[in-house]
């Protein structure tokens, strides 16, 4: 899938498009990704109030439309889509009882979807779950039970799995990988945290890019590399950014950073782009952070490529 951007703060907002981000999502903006080099985009959507309670867990055709639209927008321009279930907080806090409404969801998307192909879109089972309402075993099962939910319609398309949470040591100790050749793996990473988020505790957070600094930021990607070359499973950093509040040189060398050492260990990824507070994309201009997309997209450099 290579470097990605997410389309976020959009039909992954609970109560719809527009809700969260008022701008709302058009043909153009794929034009804007594709131009500048990104060949995917994932597209969080958050289906719970778009989709009955009760059996049959219908979900709602003009709303489901809507997404396939947006897909068929980025799939015409030759990009890959990971579409997944984001938000979903009525399976996240009791995922035991409302799994064969996650089921319902996904055998709907599958069949909608199952004409697409499968080098233009991928499945997400679950953004994020909740580490407070479910484990290791339950997430297994979900996975499983997701998996061949999908199976049925999609026998070869390539879905993606995570552990709990987005915890990168949950995945290289918890996550059990099904035997399945079209299994991704993922994680997100907003480390260091008080310096991503743009608030800092203290004038260490307050800026990112020394050797030091890096060679922290690697202990945990090398060992993701690790476990994907001993599980021979592919791995999608599915989320990391900055805060536009961040120091301006640290936020270019982090951007710069992260996706060359991702594509080292053969990682896909996505940046975070939420329109606001982790912008990249002005969506009401249609206008890039210029310096942002260089640093993205520069080549590496002399800077700890790594093993």
């Amino acid at each position: 899938m290579g470097m990605g951007i997410n389309l976020g703060n959009t039909f992954d907002a609970p109560d719809g498009e527009g809700t969260w981000n008022p701008q709302m999502a058009q043909p153009g903006f794929f034009d804007d990704f594709k131009a500048a080099g990104f060949t995917h985009v994932r597209l969080p959507v958050t289906w719970g109030k778009h989709m009955q309670t009760t059996p049959p867990y219908a979900v709602d055709r003009r709303f489901l439309d809507r997404i396939a639209e947006v897909v068929s927008w980025a799939n015409q321009r030759g990009m890959v889509v990971v579409l997944n279930a984001h938000h979903e907080e009525w399976f996240k806090k009791d995922p035991s009882a409302q799994l064969p409404r996650l089921e319902a969801l996904w055998r709907q998307l599958a069949l909608r979807f199952k004409s697409t192909p499968e080098s233009l879109l991928v499945f997400e089972v679950i953004n994020e779950s909740d580490p407070k309402f479910i484990n290791a075993v339950q997430t297994t099962e979900m996975n499983n039970r997701i998996l061949r939910v999908i199976r049925e319609s999609n026998p070869n398309r390539c879905v993606i799995l995570g552990a709990v949470g987005d915890n990168a040591d949950r995945l290289l100790n918890e996550l059990q990988v099904p035997k399945d050749p079209y299994v991704i793996a993922t994680y997100h990473c907003y480390d260091p945290w008080f310096f991503v988020c743009g608030e800092p505790r203290n004038k260490d957070d307050a800026t990112w890019g020394t050797d030091a600094q890096k060679v922290d930021y690697l202990r945990t990607m090398d060992r993701i590399k690790t476990w994907s070359d001993r599980n021979k499973t592919p791995v999608y950093l599915g989320e990391w950014g900055t805060s536009v509040k961040c120091d301006a040189k640290s936020r270019l060398e982090y951007y710069r950073f992260v996706p060359a050492q991702a594509a080292q260990r053969g990682f896909s990824n996505a940046i975070w782009d939420d329109g606001g507070d982790m912008l990249i994309y002005d969506r009401a201009a249609r206008r890039w952070n210029v310096d942002v997309l260089k640093a993205v997209f520069a080549k590496p450099g002399n800077h700890l490529q790594g093993p």
